[in-house]
């Protein structure tokens, strides 16, 4: 049975910032189903749950690390502010027991699935972005942006195995605090020095053995590390769609994402084409996103 299509709140929750006009925005646009993102108060999660139980909205997805803590404002860093795959031991617990908590909220809205940003390692963000200005100026082909990939792709391999092992520790650890029937949705990244990549989703999911831990492909993202020379979106995704869980989807210009889908250069037929009608599937837009963005995205989408 296919699911309805959702929307994240990554797209008015910091704009809004009070769940009851996050709601009733997205209902005026005809959502019935929503995703709640890392930059939703704890006072607004509160009003989301009203919603829920009154039966106007279904959440059946939650992102870590959610919601908000005391103090905190919306930020794009709340995703990965802190990592569940490092070797810094108090870093790692700290970050599974925030993830409980985003657990919690899961379970009091009904979401099946929590959707996890795992970590990364420290490799510079920058390394990705100078590889994007090389790879846009002179071809993703070319000398120094092949040589610039490499280097990336050696430094990457040296340094990730124990970062993977302190995943596994942490969805075991996650696995034994959340309720029995929520799922963990390992999503993929968009900058190479995060993780997981290619083939590492599925490896992390037979390692823990466990039917509740499940991939959730992120297209956008995707398509970032396709354009940058690493992986062909449909080459990766296809031998992940038997651990697939759900999709965030938006569209992107080169390395430019989280746009409405039809306004960017991704192949959304041929994705969704690969994946399971019973996926979650949720729009995941930036904020710049405006309405007409999004009724013709709705129409774009309708008939995949």
């Amino acid at each position: 049975m296919a699911t309805p299509l959702g929307i994240s709140t990554s797209w008015n929750a910091a704009r809004l910032v009070d769940g009851r006009r996050i709601v009733e925005e997205v209902l005026d646009l005809g959502f019935r189903t929503l995703e709640v993102d890392y930059r939703v108060t704890a006072e607004a999660a509160r009003a989301i749950g009203g919603f829920v139980k009154a039966g106007a909205i279904t959440v059946p997805s939650v992102h870590n690390f959610s919601p908000l803590g005391p103090g905190e404002l919306p930020s794009h860093q709340g995703g990965h502010k802190l990592s569940l795959a490092t070797r810094d031991e108090d870093e790692r617990r700290r970050a599974v027991e925030l993830t409980l908590v985003s657990a919690g909220l899961a379970e009091e809205l009904g979401a099946r699935v929590l959707v996890l940003h795992l970590g990364e390692t420290d490799i510079p963000r920058e390394r990705s972005v100078a590889l994007g200005r090389v790879a846009k100026a002179e071809g993703v082909a070319s000398p120094q942006a092949a040589r610039m990939r490499g280097e990336l792709e050696a430094e990457r391999k040296a340094k990730i195995a124990p970062l993977l092992d302190a995943a596994v520790k942490s969805l075991e650890d996650l696995l034994r605090g959340c309720g029995p029937d929520l799922v963990l949705g390992i999503e993929n990244r968009n900058y190479y020095h995060q993780l997981p990549i290619v083939g590492e989703a599925a490896d992390l999911i037979e390692r823990v053995g466990s039917q509740r831990v499940r991939y959730w492909h992120d297209v956008g993202h995707a398509h970032v590390l396709e354009v940058l020379g690493f992986a062909p979106q449909l080459e990766t995704l296809k031998p992940l769609v038997p651990y697939m869980a759900g999709m965030h989807l938006h569209d992107a210009l080169f390395t430019a994402d989280h746009k409405a889908p039809g306004t960017g250069e991704i192949d959304f037929a041929s994705i969704l084409a690969l994946a399971p009608a019973e996926v979650l599937k949720v729009l995941e837009l930036a904020p710049a996103a405006t309405r007409e963005d999004i009724v013709g995205a709705l129409a774009y989408l309708r008939d995949m």
